[in-house]
């Protein structure tokens, strides 16, 4: 596949619009792009090439065969294929803006099918999860939670909030961290629809709280010292991003969150970052160095740019330059 696909044409222009790292990038470019006819024209004759030689199914397997074998390619070639993803980002999004011929979206990177979920998997007590998993554990990023919970409907949100409810009436939150530790999110896909699910419920605002007191400043260290599996490095992570909103109240804190820059899981290691610049300064130093994290994680983002890693570090930055 890879020597029948020429995209020679597309060198060239991916090398000039593919170099976005932040979405408010992306955006403030689109914001502006009526201002440079010539830009608006150079993007259009390339996306209407890619429509004209059939090329978008070629370029999704290609983009995908790049991010997943990277120790067999050349680095010319990575980085071409993640400024090529990029690109057809760009397209994305001037599409949602309703200019031609984006708006078509012929020509966007195709996602591969999800795996079928197995929900035999799931432990029969949870078997409520089932359709709240599946209607709404489809968002599985903060672009698109934020998408979702912008367009909700009262009842979307009231069926999370029953769903968070159930959970705690049946003091399953126990038995649902564990199973998440033995079936990852990464390699089981009712896992990561359950995980996504409670994400969801979390970033909708209507979490029942087990602990009334879970948002301190000693919860979150204690957090910060459990390891063990990737559900507990994800709540280091989360520890470390709600330290920050605690600024220079995290004191304490801080000895804890320099631990945590050596953090096995980079994520953990980019909101420690940003919540040792908010508790203590240093501001540059701290936001270099998440810079230099997602510097690592070009790969895959919503249309597979960013990985998980490389999510957090943009998240991270904007932080930096919108939140402190």
């Amino acid at each position: 596949m890879q020597a029948s696909l020429d995209l020679s044409y597309l060198r060239s222009i991916a090398k000039k619009y593919g170099n976005f790292w932040l979405l408010r990038e992306i955006h403030d470019f689109v914001d502006h792009i009526h201002e440079n006819k010539g830009q608006l024209a150079e993007l259009a004759s390339a996306y209407e090439m890619i429509e004209k030689k059939e090329d978008i199914a070629d370029i999704s397997r290609w983009i995908y065969y790049c991010s997943e074998n990277t120790n067999g390619l050349s680095k010319e070639e990575q980085t071409f294929s993640r400024e090529v993803a990029k690109l057809l980002l760009l397209f994305s999004h001037l599409g949602e803006k309703n200019i031609s011929p984006f708006s078509s979206f012929r020509v966007g990177l195709i996602k591969k099918p999800p795996q079928e979920p197995k929900w035999q998997n799931l432990p029969k007590e949870l078997n409520y999860l089932i359709d709240a998993s599946e209607m709404y554990g489809v968002y599985g990023n903060e672009e698109d939670i934020r998408r979702f919970l912008n367009k909700a409907r009262p009842d979307d949100m009231q069926a999370l909030a029953q769903v968070s409810e159930r959970i705690r009436l049946n003091g399953h939150r126990e038995l649902l961290e564990d199973w998440l530790d033995h079936f990852p999110i990464e390699k089981h896909e009712e896992a990561r629809l359950v995980w996504n699910l409670l994400w969801v419920i979390s970033e909708a605002g209507v979490e029942s709280a087990d602990d009334e007191d879970w948002n301190t400043v000693e919860k979150h260290i204690d957090t910060l010292s459990r390891v063990g599996s990737e559900r507990l490095a994800t709540n280091r992570m989360w520890a470390a991003r709600w330290l920050a909103d605690f600024g220079p109240e995290a004191h304490t804190a801080i000895p804890h969150l320099r631990r945590a820059l050596d953090d096995e899981d980079e994520r953990v290691r980019v909101w420690a970052h940003y919540a040792l610049a908010c508790a203590e300064g240093n501001r540059d130093e701290h936001e270099n160095a998440v810079r230099e994290i997602l510097s690592r994680h070009g790969e895959k983002d919503d249309f597979e740019l960013y990985d998980l890693v490389g999510e957090e570090a943009e998240a991270a930055l904007n932080e930096f330059h919108e939140g402190m």
